[in-house]
């Protein structure tokens, strides 16, 4: 637990039109604290309720809805209320506009807390940790209220245990921020696939779990496309210039005809005369039009080597099969037979087992 000295509160306090600090005293659990209080500015979105910032002489420890009585320095009972949020935002980070839905959600049941702290965490959810220690509550009625919420339509859960949840309101927004990215780096970098997944993530600092989720309902809602590691719009392709368009053709032909296996990519790019990134991209283009595979350590096949390599494999009769039947399947050498193994495996054809493989 943490001791506050901030914290917002819901009152029954007469309306002030003065926009100064009234002290008073606060008489929280039998025990009193001097304090300052500050009405938040009335909004439109507030339902007649007042809501207060206070600010103890002394810290000392709150909880959500803990009842709080407002005294005068003299003594007179001014009125009631009760605790909102024991962790008070600073005004500067976070204007009343903010703040005061916040506020009200803050004041309703514990579902619409749950919701307002989860939508104060934006695009980081909020977990049980930091609920636990605003409210005097428990695990299990947290994750009622968070089931209460999903079925609902207001807030996604990541995780049950620890409970992690993320507001929906929060999670549509990402999306079409992340949809202005993509689409910002797609008009400064033309030539470029697409935004890699690490700079999406680091550009609105995203957990793992969020960005995976906020990708996945773009993918549903047709937005993007996702090619290996790199996000692009759904509609995007790179332009290609008519002698790109010839590069791509001799250079399937060359995987076609085995050649790659006996060059290196910086023999094709002089032999074509562009970049690295550039011939990266090339082939990952054939990759997509579903002409070529890359297996690992940059290991390429032509998509119809590959196909019957499988349908020789598959129709072999063989359960299992080792390095040598592999090569009498298919008349490779060893130097071809041991990568394309590795891809088959890649591929869930087949599973290393001992010195063989499993056919799947």
């Amino acid at each position: 637990m943490k001791m506050m000295q901030c914290f917002d509160l819901s009152l029954d306090l007469p309306s002030r039109k003065a926009r100064t600090a009234l002290k008073v005293v606060l008489v929280v659990q039998k025990k009193s604290y001097p304090a300052e209080i500050r009405d938040y500015p009335p909004g439109e979105e507030t339902s007649g309720k007042r809501f207060a910032r206070a600010c103890a002489a002394l810290p000392f420890f709150l909880k959500w809805k803990d009842p709080v009585e407002v005294w005068t320095e003299g003594r007179e009972l001014l009125g009631k209320g009760f605790v909102l949020d024991p962790v008070s935002e600073d005004p500067k980070k976070m204007k009343s506009a903010k703040r005061l839905p916040l506020l009200e959600l803050l004041s309703g049941d514990i579902p619409e807390m749950l919701l307002a702290f989860a939508e104060e965490k934006g695009f980081q959810g909020v977990r049980e940790r930091e609920v636990l220690e605003r409210t005097r509550l428990d695990a299990s009625t947290l994750e009622s209220a968070a089931r209460k919420l999903e079925e609902g339509g207001k807030a996604r859960i990541l995780s049950f245990s620890p409970l992690h949840i993320v507001s929906q309101d929060c999670l549509e927004f990402l999306c079409r921020r992340i949809d202005e990215f993509i689409a910002q780096f797609h008009e400064k970098h033309p030539e470029a696939r697409g935004v890699a997944s690490e700079k999406i993530i680091e550009r609105f600092d995203l957990g793992e779990t969020v960005f995976q989720l906020a990708l996945k309902l773009l993918l549903k809602a047709g937005r993007i496309q996702i090619l290996d590691d790199i996000v692009a719009l759904a509609a995007f392709k790179v332009p290609l210039t008519s002698q790109e368009e010839g590069i791509l053709q001799e250079m399937e032909q060359m995987c076609f005809d085995g050649k790659f296996s006996t060059v290196t990519l910086e023999d094709v790019r002089e032999r074509f005369q562009i970049s690295m990134h550039r011939l990266q991209t090339l082939l990952s283009l054939l990759a997509e039009r579903k002409k070529i595979v890359q297996g690992k350590e940059g290991f390429y096949i032509h998509s119809r080597w590959l196909d019957e390599m499988i349908r020789l494999v598959r129709q072999s009769g063989k359960r299992e099969m080792s390095v040598a039947d592999f090569k009498a399947i298919t008349g490779l050498t060893r130097k071809y037979a041991i990568p394309l193994l590795e891809l088959l495996d890649e591929m869930g054809v087949t599973r290393r087992r001992g010195p063989g493989r499993e056919i799947l």
